[in-house]
């Protein structure tokens, strides 16, 4: 397996990623027909770099990314819902109405003391 991150910040560990990519698609091709396929959410956007690095090697790319794809969206409701269930995990519901912004000074209420009974 080889992974290609386009957002790194330095243009030489881009080109080695890319250079390691294609020498690994290369020589996977030789022998066997190859298929690369993005782990990304938009497929179409991810192949662009890797259209670029692997231009003229042999092999196919899939085109469709990780959405849509509802085994994927089970799995996140499926997980979230399983970690609402753990010890120490809040439930927070709003009715609808929007969250307080959180940067918002908070509002206290000032009760005086309960004088004890004697």
């Amino acid at each position: 397996a080889a992974v290609l991150e386009p957002e790194v910040p330095r243009q030489f560990q881009r080109e080695r990623a890319e250079a390691a990519l294609r020498k690994l698609v290369a020589e996977l091709s030789r022998s066997r027909r190859v298929l690369v396929v993005p782990y990304a959410i938009d497929g179409a956007q991810a192949l662009r770099p890797i259209r670029r690095a692997l231009g003229g090697v042999f092999m196919r790319c899939a085109e469709q990314g990780l959405l849509p794809d509802a085994r994927l969206v089970r799995w996140v409701e499926e997980t979230a819902r399983d970690a609402a269930a753990l010890p120490g995990m809040r439930t927070y519901k709003d009715d609808g109405r929007a969250l307080p912004d959180p940067g918002a000074p908070k509002r206290l209420e000032l009760r005086p003391a309960a004088q004890d009974a004697k």
